[in-house]
């Protein structure tokens, strides 16, 4: 940096040396000032990202090294540190990072945090089979189906043979069709048929809140209100804006008897 600005300094003097002399300066002089300058850009960005991406690649082997450990809050830690280095002074190609951090989100169940950092890996390497694959269990889990499908389907188209992908492929078309026949029984009143459809579906949709909500409705309906408040419970917990479900479940504790209950939502 200072030999730099000592070089900038040598520049610009030279400049005025000219003007002082012969009274002018050419086109030429302000041609070769203006290389000179690039070069000197040029030079100092190298030199910063040469630092920065080895400061990046420390970060990473940290981050790797807690994550085999099973270190999870330390190994996220460095990726935070690696994702801002190369997100403020790189193009971030570097997918392997953010797939890393995605990788320990999913492991303390953070999906939702996941999910950006997935978008971008694919969006940087569409050819990634793996984050293509983790995309779709979480956007399947969630109860994305199509996306999930296209995720399972692109896997597919890359790795053919891949019996695991294929196992996916199934579970989707059949939770499809799961739910397609619950909401069919829901619509015309028969909550026992829905809401043992709806408890099919959930297991391969964990973390799908209207599942829960139209699987509480029936249980309310067929009288089981404990267990129709754990679901809206469960709905609370998927949906930030839930306003309207805690709303619900103070009723229910309250036309239990439970008013103690019902003030505390």
């Amino acid at each position: 940096m200072a030999s730099c600005k000592a070089t900038l300094h040598t520049i610009i003097m030279s400049l005025h040396w000219k003007e002082d002399r012969y009274g002018v300066i050419t086109n030429w002089d302000f041609i070769r000032c203006q290389t000179d300058l690039i070069w000197i850009f040029m030079m100092f960005i190298f030199r910063t990202v040469n630092c920065s991406q080895a400061e990046i690649n420390r970060h990473m082997e940290m981050g790797r090294q807690f994550l085999s450990s099973g270190q999870f809050t330390d190994a996220l830690s460095h990726y935070h540190a690696a994702i801002g280095l190369f997100s403020r002074d790189l193009d971030p190609k570097n997918y392997q990072t953010l797939y890393s951090r995605a990788t320990v989100y999913l492991a303390i169940g953070k999906s939702k945090a996941a999910l950006p950092d997935l978008d971008s890996v694919i969006k940087l390497k569409p050819d990634f089979i793996a984050a293509r694959i983790e995309r779709g269990n979480v956007l399947l889990k969630q109860g994305d189906i199509h996306q999930a499908k296209a995720d399972f389907e692109a896997a597919a188209k890359a790795d053919p043979l891949n019996a695991d992908i294929s196992k996916k492929l199934i579970s989707v078309e059949k939770v499809k069709q799961i739910i397609e026949e619950a909401d069919d029984y829901f619509d015309i009143g028969d909550f026992v048929s829905a809401e043992q459809l709806y408890s099919n579906a959930i297991e391969i949709c964990q973390w799908h809140a209207n599942l829960y909500k139209n699987r509480a409705t029936c249980r309310e309906k067929l009288g089981n209100v404990p267990k129709a408040i754990a679901d809206y419970r469960t709905v609370t917990k998927l949906l930030s804006d839930s306003t309207e479900t805690f709303y619900k479940v103070s009723q229910l504790y309250y036309l239990m008897g439970d008013v103690e209950e019902s003030l505390n939502i």
